[in-house]
């Protein structure tokens, strides 16, 4: 269904989605379009981003930075990204040290 929808629209919805509090549904067409061959490397890096952030808002770290990572290698210079990275990156180690 998101595969025919115009890249605007399906990102909307997944922000509306996110703004709602529905990460699974966010996610879920996030996904979907992150399986496009059309988009730019800049839609790829927003989708990436955002896609972070969802599962920052879940509490999955780990695929947090996985995300942030993914969008980093499709936009470099992004900062934001590069600040949500390192942040969840500082989560993970301050939680590592936690559990020794």
């Amino acid at each position: 269904m998101y595969k025919r929808q115009s890249f605007a629209a399906a990102f909307n919805l997944a922000d509306a989605l996110y703004k709602q509090g529905d990460y699974a549904g966010a996610a879920e067409v996030l996904g979907a379009l992150a399986e496009r061959s059309d988009l730019t490397p800049g839609q790829r890096a927003k989708v990436f981003h955002n896609l972070g952030n969802d599962m920052f808002a879940q509490q999955k770290l780990k695929e947090a930075a996985d995300f942030y990572k993914q969008s980093l290698r499709e936009n470099p210079a992004d900062l934001e990204t590069k600040y949500n990275l390192a942040y969840v990156q500082k989560l993970l180690e301050e939680l590592s040290l936690i559990h020794i």
